[in-house]
């Protein structure tokens, strides 16, 4: 390398490290130091409806708050730090101004929870000469909360972080290079992809990698074993995905030592054990031969099965993005590298990359049926053919195995709208051998046994799933959905570095594309492109996606086309915005192939674009949640759109990979291994009493993570995660059915002792307490009791183990509650 490149690179990764310094400190450079700042403490306020629990809150009712009278009284911002055992309630500020003294929605801010300890921040907007203020802690009863401080106009400190800087500079000097080395040896690369591809998938499961936030189990269980062990080795735990850490991950961690060869259920789970397929886990049976993600954990132990799920998916969706790109660009190979890290890196795909959904899942089947179809079409070899047939056979095994209609259903018409595509373009050429013919009807013998053994094993447990409160009787129609969240893209670089106040960041989170650009030029751009049978239908398909969030259809049509189980926020997130990356990249390929606009016309679609992303921002949460980078974040985006107008192909793909990286790959960790769960002392004393005493049914009181905590060590307990009501065991408790509409759902289930009649509360649509008479623990056949608050008090139980910095209790229940 040349002395001027040296010194070139020298100087990027410095002012790399600089602008990162300054975004990191932005607010510290914009803070008005004139104010005076003042901390608060609990007993400094008036209390209603909190009671003290072990150090922490306990809310009483579903609205419990803390009313102060400050002594400063102009208020620009105020700072709470808190400690949340759930996530997702609403925590509200109320504040009056002058001599009006009475609370109003108008006067108040509200911020979603996450888990574990965090700071929130209310930003008031302007100078306010505040008379009080009333903290709304939570939304739900029965929550747990740490109250630290309040602090009135919080002094910004300077942020040097300087060792995550430096690795963040180097993460994208190493990204470069590697770009830089792909762009030299394309070709070679792209000839060995698949090769390339295993030795790498080799090399990350031997390491144990992945990306999963497990690590978020040490912010609850911090004593370890071995404290030099550390799941967590670059970025950041996000608490808000607890469907990953907290709900998928110990259901397959469960699995583990528990699947046995054609066994559906899990005896763990429930009073009668759960159907894990519905739950889309690993399961010993039939239907995983269309799951390759999960054999990992049936073939090895934990550690190697989590890195074999994380990195199988993500190879997968890379190779299968390149090839659907290939297809839509006419083989541009740049394009369709671009294309790959476009789809695969997307903030939804990270932000939803592991749910008991399975979105990124339904993605990658849905790619590999339209990709097998690609080379059927292509290929004259006997043998290929039959590979193929059968390669798309066990996609469709996952894709019908992975029940998440509301992605399902959007994905299964863009499936055949490829395949319509493609059968159309190559109908007269389609011929198909006797041999192939007979292994087409193997594929498709094999696939209706699926269909047979998966409705004889599951029906009752689908019926369970279809007749629940949540989510099971939604039908939805359309029409309510907002234009301007259509464009919530714009804000997808800020996501992983700043939490929204109006939602949260994964449901908020959208895939960038250009159909704004799209719509606007479609008449010009429909002129002078000749071959567009794969553009037009997929325009059409998008057309019909976009009416869908803007129109409120009959229930009929919605029923007819199967959109009734398809609500508009999901279809918009995911399916939509695949929709519309397909046809991006389509369009991409076209502008940079045939350079059909002119300056003039390049600058007047781009001002069109950009008060289109002017609209969306000001008329949403937007413009508030990106402050002063408003102006910025528009400018950039359209700056984006003028270089792919203009044709300008090195910067605009040095724009889009600068805008990938920051906005999907910061998103999840990279950690090792399942030491956040099974290194800890809770867990060794957990697995020493079911061991000693196996095959017994626990209890985890007073929390949402310890009833997952057990399932993940192998230990049946009776409140987790249910997939769907423990109606068996639900009834036994309230034999008149006084509760149903509370735990016939899908639900986080909380159980909590006392000494009154059993009572069931509905904290949130996907979580409920049972308030359990412990004297219905016989009925309950409940032997074990693991808690985090000291239950002394109850005769029937007898301590056997103590932690005393977590506050981990465990108890047993006495043989003479039986007699």
């Amino acid at each position: 390398m040349s002395r001027k490149k040296v010194i070139s690179l020298l100087v990027l990764i410095f002012v790399i490290y600089i602008l990162q310094l300054l975004f990191f400190n932005f607010s510290y450079f914009t803070a008005d130091r004139s104010l005076t700042s003042e901390v608060l403490s609990v007993n400094e306020g008036t209390i209603k409806d909190l009671e003290v629990v072990d150090g922490s809150f306990l809310s009483t009712t579903n609205d419990p708050w803390i009313d102060f009278h400050p002594t400063i009284r102009i208020i620009k911002s105020i700072e709470i730090e808190a400690s949340y055992e759930n996530s997702n309630s609403l925590l509200q500020v109320f504040y009056t101004v002058g001599e009006d003294t009475s609370y109003s929605e108008a006067n108040s801010k509200v911020l979603q929870t996450k888990q574990g300890k965090h700071k929130y921040s209310i930003d008031l907007g302007d100078e306010l000469k505040i008379t009080s203020f009333r903290v709304d802690i939570t939304n739900l009863n029965n929550e747990k909360v740490g109250l630290n401080k309040f602090t009135l106009n919080p002094h910004e400190n300077f942020i040097w972080n300087t060792k995550q800087l430096l690795l963040n500079t180097l993460l994208l000097c190493i990204l470069m290079i590697l770009s830089y080395l792909i762009y030299k040896k394309i070709d070679l690369i792209i000839k060995y992809r698949y090769q390339l591809s295993g030795i790498i998938f080799v090399i990350l499961v031997l390491f144990k990698l992945h990306g999963s936030s497990i690590g978020m189990w040490d912010k609850y269980i911090t004593q370890k074993i071995d404290t030099s062990k550390q799941t967590t080795l670059i970025g950041t735990e996000r608490s808000i995905r607890s469907d990953e850490w907290l709900v998928q991950v110990p259901y397959m961690l469960s699995q583990v030592n528990n699947a046995s060869f054609n066994q559906y259920h899990n005896e763990l789970v429930r009073s009668d054990g759960q159907n894990m397929l519905l739950a889309n886990t690993p399961t010993f049976t039939i239907e995983t031969l269309g799951k390759p993600f999960y054999w990992g954990f049936l073939i090895f132990n934990a550690d190697y099965g989590l890195s074999w799920y994380w990195f199988s998916k993500m190879i997968l969706l890379l190779l299968l993005s390149f090839e659907i790109s290939m297809f839509l660009t006419r083989e541009n190979k740049i394009l369709s590298i671009l294309g790959s890290l476009w789809i695969a890196f997307s903030p939804p795909i990270q932000w939803w990359y592991t749910t008991g959904a399975g979105v990124v899942e339904l993605i990658i089947y849905s790619q590999a049926i339209v990709t097998c179809a690609i080379y059927y079409f292509k290929s004259d070899n006997i043998r290929t053919k039959i590979f193929l047939w059968g390669a798309a056979t066990l996609s469709l095994i996952g894709f019908v195995y992975t029940l998440y209609p509301a992605v399902q259903v959007p994905l299964m018409f863009l499936i055949l709208i490829f395949l319509g595509v493609l059968i159309s373009d190559n109908f007269k050429t389609l011929s198909i051998k006797k041999i192939e013919l007979y292994f087409i009807i193997v594929y498709i013998l094999l696939f209706f046994f699926t269909v047979f053994s998966f409705l004889n094993n599951s029906m009752s447990d689908i019926k369970l799933v279809l007749n629940t409160i949540y989510p099971g009787k939604r039908m939805i129609n359309g029409g309510d959905y907002s234009f301007s969240d259509l464009q919530l893209y714009l804000i997808n670089w800020l996501l992983p570095f700043k939490d929204t106040t109006f939602s949260n960041n994964s449901a908020v989170s959208s895939l960038f594309n250009f159909v704004p650009l799209i719509m606007i030029s479609f008449i010009f751009i429909n002129k002078i492109v000749k071959n567009k049978k794969m553009f037009l239908a997929l325009f059409l398909y998008l057309i019909f996606q976009i009416s869908w969030l803007f129109v409120d259809y009959p229930y009929f049509i919605a029923k007819i086309t199967l959109f009734s189980f398809v609500p508009e926020a999901r279809l918009a997130g995911i399916s939509f915005g695949i929709t519309a990356v397909y046809i991006s990249i389509w369009f991409v390929g076209e502008v940079f192939r045939l350079k059909p606009f002119s300056l003039i016309q390049s600058l007047l679609f781009c001002i069109l674009t950009f008060f289109v992303y002017l609209y969306s921002v000001y008329s949403s949460e937007m413009h508030n949640y990106l402050g002063a980078f408003t102006i910025a974040t528009l400018l950039y985006y359209t700056l984006i759109h003028f270089f792919l107008l203009k044709g300008y192909r090195k910067v605009f793909l040095i724009s889009m990979l600068l805008t990938i990286f920051v906005s999907g790959l910061t998103i999840n960790p990279i950690a090792r291994g399942t030491d956040s769960i099974y290194n800890k002392k809770i867990t060794q004393a957990i697995e020493s009493v079911n061991e000693a005493d196996p095959d017994q049914k626990w209890v985890a009181t007073d929390s949402i993570v310890n009833g997952q905590l057990l399932i993940a060590l192998g230990v049946k307990s009776f409140n987790s995660v249910q997939f769907y009501p423990d109606l068996k065991m639900w009834r036994k408790l309230d034999e008149e059915g006084e509760f149903n509409n509370v735990y016939n759902r899908y639900a986080h289930v909380i159980v909590s002792l006392t000494q009154q009649k059993t009572e069931f509360i509905l904290d949130y649509p996907d979580r409920f307490t049972v308030k359990l008479d412990i004297s219905d623990l016989p009925t309950t056949g409940i032997r074990y009791i693991l808690s985090s608050s000291n239950l002394d008090q109850y005769d029937v139980l007898k301590k056997v183990y103590y932690e005393q910095v977590d506050q981990f209790y465990i108890y047993k229940v006495k043989e003479s509650t039986y007699e």
